[in-house]
């Protein structure tokens, strides 16, 4: 974007380094910026896993047009990153004001997210693995009533309303009798998560590269929910000539 002094510098940018994204496991960059940008917001909309969260950077800017913050990705322009993994981002600087979005007219007008990912250095080459495992259990289940109280409710009702029962199950001769089914500890578990990468990097003086794989996999607390995730990516650049660099 650009490099000018610390006292020089009047736009309201927040910076989050490759260190910050990788204290925690996250399944992608929503979670990655959640609690870490003074002014940015993150909305997760729903527990199925691999959802995508709602962002925005210093409130709601439209009524009637969209939203969500411009994506920029190594320079280019994207509106959906779910293909990019954590570990690949190198840094992400979070542009909130008319200044610092500029460059960008009315796209950047609800705010920017720029994201470097990682790059290939001059020197001996590296290989990193990384893995992560975790276990997702219930915090706690709703308390609630039997299902006698629950036949007890219908027949009040009923009554009430001046109606008969038209199920004679809830009658009261069958308390005790009915089968209970716990809903709650049927349609839930104990879920997996679980996440490999493997990168490679390096570079002489002319070409440097970045090299990575990763798969993710996270099950849902509730039966048949789950995210699954393949990513790969290559990052090459090559100075041809004095003038003339491939990236």
């Amino acid at each position: 974007y650009g490099t000018m002094k610390r006292s020089d510098l009047t736009g309201a940018i927040t910076s989050v380094s490759a260190e910050d994204l990788n204290k925690a496991p996250v399944a992608g960059l929503d979670q990655a910026l959640q609690g870490r940008a003074a002014g940015g917001t993150v909305t997760t909309n729903s527990g199925q896993p691999g959802e995508w969260a709602t962002i925005r950077i210093r409130g709601i800017g439209s009524a009637i047009g969209g939203n969500d913050p411009l994506f920029v990705v190594d320079g280019v322009i994207t509106g959906d990153i779910r293909f990019l993994a954590p570990a690949d981002i190198q840094s992400m600087e979070i542009l909130k004001d008319a200044s610092a979005t500029a460059i960008y007219g009315s796209a950047g007008a609800n705010g920017v997210v720029m994201i470097t990912t990682k790059h290939g250095k001059k020197g001996s080459s590296s290989i990193s693995i990384t893995a992560d495992f975790g276990l997702q259990t219930l915090p706690y289940t709703l308390e609630t009533q039997g299902i006698d109280a629950y036949a007890a409710a219908i027949r009040e009702a009923r009554a009430n309303d001046g109606n008969g029962l038209y199920n004679q199950i809830w009658d009261q001769r069958f308390d005790g009798k009915r089968k209970y089914i716990d809903w709650q500890k049927e349609m839930t578990r104990p879920a997996l998560r679980q996440q490999y990468g493997l990168s490679l990097n390096g570079g002489n003086e002319k070409t440097q590269y970045s090299l990575s794989a990763g798969y993710m996999d996270v099950e849902g607390l509730v039966v048949n929910s789950n995210y699954n995730r393949f990513t790969m990516r290559a990052n090459v650049n090559s100075k041809i000539n004095k003038f003339l660099e491939i990236g």
